[in-house]
Parts: structure tokens; sequence; C-alpha cells
């Protein structure tokens, strides 16, 4: 079933993984270019497969758009693993669209985040905030996250998700490097756009 989640939509042929990391690359972040590029395989299906491949760091630097992966790490209940510290700290760049019943368009958000937990019958995912820089700046003008921040999550739905571009730097403990901001990332990916132009 190509619109929607079906019984076989966990299993992938060399050929689609293939087809995937093709149009990944291809495709940078499009998710719905990418499924076309797959062709059979939905979006969602698309990212559910990605953020459960095994990608080895070597095989990243050879992609054009490394962003694009995530190493493994999660249950097909899509709970990470209890003794994987693998995603616990992964940086991902988020872009979603919220609805509310004061607004009647939808409003824009965004973050650096973490991915928390998904569920594929839902079709939703649970992400929590990553104390980096640009999510401290924001929040308590620096200081560390409280334990209410840091207990924070958000709930999208798949189909709300614009953008996620995903940094897989590990972050230590103690290692809270810095982060640029999402619109200074893109403001980046533009500039480098347009000199490939000229």
């Amino acid at each position: 079933m190509k619109d929607g989640l079906d019984t076989d939509g966990d299993r992938w042929t060399n050929q689609e993984t293939l087809l995937l990391l093709k149009g990944i690359e291809k495709f940078n972040d499009n998710w719905n270019h990418i499924a076309g590029h797959v062709g059979t395989k939905s979006k969602a299906q698309c990212i559910h497969h990605f953020i459960r491949l095994p990608v080895a760091d070597g095989l990243l630097e050879n992609i054009e758009v490394p962003e694009a992966s995530l190493p493994s790490g999660m249950q097909s209940s899509g709970f990470l693993h209890s003794d994987s510290n693998v995603h616990h700290k992964q940086r991902v760049n988020v872009r979603y669209s919220t609805t509310s019943d004061e607004a009647t368009t939808p409003q824009e958000g965004d973050g650096v985040l973490t991915l928390i937990s998904y569920d594929m019958d839902l079709r939703e995912c649970t992400w929590g905030i990553v104390d980096v820089k640009i999510n401290r700046q924001q929040s308590s003008k620096g200081k560390p996250l409280s334990k209410k921040q840091r207990e924070w999550r958000l709930q999208t739905p798949f189909e709300s998700l614009k953008l996620v571009r995903l940094d897989y730097r590990r972050m230590d403990e103690h290692d809270q490097y810095e982060s640029v901001g999402l619109d200074d990332s893109l403001e980046d990916e533009r500039n480098l756009d347009e000199t490939m132009v000229d």
C-alpha cells in the first residue's frame, strides 16, 4: 500500500534500500521525492526504515548529504533500546507544523530536538529538547536546562514534519558542543547552492 502503512512495510529489499539511499543523496531531505524515487514505499515508511539503518561513519563520508543518516539502535516498537545510548544524545533539527483550536491556519515551529520514540500505528513521533547552546539561549539565557525543560516532550504526527535534518555528531554527558541555529544551517546550504550554480 503506497499511501498508508501495511504489514509488509517493514520488509525492504536490498534494491529498495539502495534506492532509498540514492534518493537521500539526490533529494537531500525531501521525503516525498525520496519516497517517489523508491517507488514502492510511502514517505513514512522511508523515514521509518532510514532511522533504523545501520550506517557506518566511513560510508557517511562518501554521502554528500551527511545529515540524512542516523545510526541503528531502535526497536521495532519505536522505543529506544535501553542498552543503547546512540539515539539518546542524537541531535535533530526539526521543523514541523502545529494546529490549535484558536488558530485557523497551521503554525510552524522548529528546534534542535532528540527523538524519544515513534509509533507507526499512531503515525507520530515524540521529541525531547537537547541541552545545546541554541536551546539554552532561548529558554534560560545560556543557563543549563532545568529538569522541567529536560522532561518536556513534543508529539508530532508524521505528516506535520516539514524538515528532519540529522546531526550525527555524538555528545557525551559532559561534552555539550555548540549548536548553530536551524536558520543558520539552512542559510549555509543556500549559500553553498548559490556557489555551486555559479
